[in-house]
């Protein structure tokens, strides 16, 4: 397993939210004064090595930035014939720039050591590696990597893990007569052999086993590349940028990620946002989001409001078009004058979102208050569910792009369905690491009430033992038909693990992003309202919108030490219903609580209802006094 690292606190002077902007079509030499028009928050620094001048320049100015490609381009993303050797291919292949090859990690380290040390002097805010970084092509699939020295370390990693060839034979339906002389299988082999069979007789221990290992491989360099830039600049997290969904290819384990990295600024698809939120709940960690403008002020500006509410710390900016009128820089004598009409219009909200206001969302010290429900993010049940989806494509499997597993992958949209369903009841949840519950066995009903196993096709021996005292001690599970039909190394189970568990079967919800509007999805919410009763959960505040409800405003709660701050903002999956004009809302909690709102410094008195109102395409920010609600740990 890798190695996990320590948090690094943010330096002082990462007190609130930043919107940091990408050097594209843009000099920060140049055009630092349009910055500062639009109250812009911090610059980026690509590599580092011969770019002293911004180095200066930041502290000239006491201006932050972030690195990127620290450790170049072309190791953790692979580029140009590397990457063309790795796409569309059903066999197993050897990784260019193999992470078990030592040259290739004294490479990484060599150009960390060069911009590290070139940029570490300045305001430094993060190191970032490299942008989009994969075992292969980004997360699509490829049965990387059978380099000799990775195949070494596999076959100590299965010792380790079977202790006995003979256990992994059994395991595997092989026939090795030593660890030595182990060979994985990739999907091609496996799909072969699964696709007359019924699931009942499926095994896909000898792929899912080297794709699990793939995994800790590509953690365990990321774990040792962070405690190597550490030592160059001890106070300064590292991590990466521009990362993929959940996934059965590229390395994308969050579970494992998650231990492996100080920082991380990751896509949100099918809920990785929410997922790190969760994992980094206890040692907060910086997330930031990529912001693409929509050249649509109101939502742009909501946009801002969400990911700071849902703890984001900052946002990388692609100016594209912001400060030039086309791909073609203005001359010298017009720089300085031009900012798109779109991002100027947005200039108060940048500066009102990176002020004061941040600030309790930043602060680490600053814990989510999840309602206590979890939703279990086994990795062994999303690569099992990926091999089910696959066999849709037959041998084209290995030409799928990432953009159709991001649109497509039934175990991301399930996943996000759960969470919008949860949202729009009017609740708030946290993952569940399965590695916590494989090495730690832990109490679950210290936290939670509920817990949803989606589509968790893969239960160990050890999970479900951890499970079946959940429900002992009065907890609910919620599953489908999917649950536990096979052990954590895909194979099918005789008997599923589920079938010893007391579970609340329900239909997988996975239409809900779709229909969340309509009878279905009311359908959908009365049902999980109804079991979450149950269960002895409801609402711990209700919000009205024009006196409807509901209305999709998701309330977030927050908590530093004795202090308790409500954002509340617009919930959409597309880009829907943020032109709206300012309206009236109610809040409704089930207790009397006195109640501040923060932007406009208005304080609504101490009772259970009060009246406000809201800008569908920003988000109202509340300190609430005398909130009774303790936060469950373990």
């Amino acid at each position: 397993m890798p190695l996990s690292v320590s948090a690094i606190p943010l330096r002082p002077e990462w007190r609130q939210f930043k919107i940091l902007v990408w050097s594209y079509q843009t000099d920060i030499l140049k055009d630092f004064e349009l910055y500062q028009k639009l109250g812009i928050g911090g610059f980026h620094i690509d590599r580092g090595a011969g770019q002293q001048d911004k180095v200066r320049f930041s502290l000239e100015k006491k201006f932050p930035y972030y690195v990127d490609h620290a450790a170049d381009k072309g190791f953790l993303f692979l580029t140009g014939q590397n990457a063309e050797s790795v796409k569309g291919k059903s066999d197993l292949l050897i990784r260019p720039h193999s992470l078990a090859d030592p040259q290739t990690i004294a490479a990484l380290k060599a150009h960390l050591e060069k911009n590290i040390t070139a940029t570490r002097n300045g305001f430094v805010l993060a190191y970032s590696f490299d942008d989009e970084i994969s075992l292969a092509k980004l997360i699509s699939p490829a049965d990387v990597d059978i380099h000799p020295l990775s195949l070494a370390r596999f076959r100590i990693w299965l010792k380790q893990r079977y202790g006995a060839i003979e256990k992994l034979n059994q395991q595997w339906d092989s026939r090795f007569k030593h660890f030595d002389d182990v060979m994985p299988q990739g999907f091609e082999q496996i799909r072969q052999k699964i696709k007359e069979l019924p699931m009942s007789q499926w095994n896909l221990s000898p792929w899912m086993d080297f794709r699990q290992f793939m995994d800790s491989q590509f953690s365990a360099v990321l774990s040792e590349l962070v405690q190597y830039s550490n030592q160059l600049a001890p106070d300064i997290p590292a991590g990466f940028v521009g990362g993929q969904s959940p996934n059965t290819w590229g390395g994308y384990d969050y579970a494992k990620l998650a231990r492996s990295v100080q920082w991380m600024e990751a896509y949100n698809i099918h809920e990785t946002n929410e997922i790190l939120r969760s994992f980094w709940n206890e040692e907060r960690r910086p997330r930031m989001q990529t912001f693409f403008s929509t050249k649509n002020p109101k939502a742009d500006s909501w946009f801002l409001w969400y990911y700071l509410l849902h703890g984001n710390q900052a946002v990388v900016a692609w100016p594209e078009g912001w400060f030039h009128p086309s791909p073609q820089p203005l001359p010298e004598a017009e720089r300085g004058a031009y900012i798109a009409p779109y991002i100027l219009a947005d200039a108060a909200v940048f500066k009102e979102i990176q002020g004061k206001i941040s600030e309790p969302f930043v602060d680490s010290k600053t814990k989510f208050m999840a309602d206590p429900i979890g939703i279990y993010y086994s990795h062994p049940g999303i690569q099992a569910s990926w091999a089910m989806d696959a066999l849709l494509h037959g041998k084209t499997w290995s030409k799928l792009f990432s953009s159709t597993d991001n649109e497509h992958q039934s175990m991301g949209i399930l996943r996000r369905s759960w969470c919008k369903l949860l949202e729009d009841s009017g609740f708030q949840y946290e993952f569940i690491s399965y590695l916590d519950v494989m090495e730690k066995e832990p109490d679950l009903s210290r936290r939670f009430k509920v817990i949803i196993l989606p589509k968790m096709l893969c239960i160990s021996d050890k999970e479900a033992r951890v499970l079946k005292k959940f429900v002992g001690q009065g907890g609910t599970l919620i599953a489908d038909q999917f649950c536990g039909i096979f052990d954590e190394h895909g194979k099918a189970r005789e008997k599923r693990a589920s079938d010893k568990l007391n579970i609340t079967l329900t239909e997988l919800p996975s239409a809900y992003l779709e229909k969340r509007y309509s009878s279905y999805g009311e359908e959908f919410r009365t049902n999980i309202a109804r079991i979450l009763k149950n269960a002895g959960l409801t609402p711990r505040v209700k919000i009205y919108e024009a006196g409807k409800s509901p209305n999709m405003i998701e309330a977030l709660f927050w908590k530093n030490e004795s202090k308790v701050y409500l954002g509340i903002v617009k919930n959409p999956v597309r880009i829907e219903g943020l032109d709206g004009a300012e309206t009236d809302i109610r809040l409704e909690f089930q207790e009397p609580v006195e109640l501040k709102n923060l932007r406009t410094e208005r304080s609504l008195g101490r009772k259970k209802v009060f009246e406000d109102r809201f800008k569908p395409y920003e988000a109202n920010v509340y300190e609430v006094i005398g909130y009774s609600y303790t936060y469950p740990h373990f």
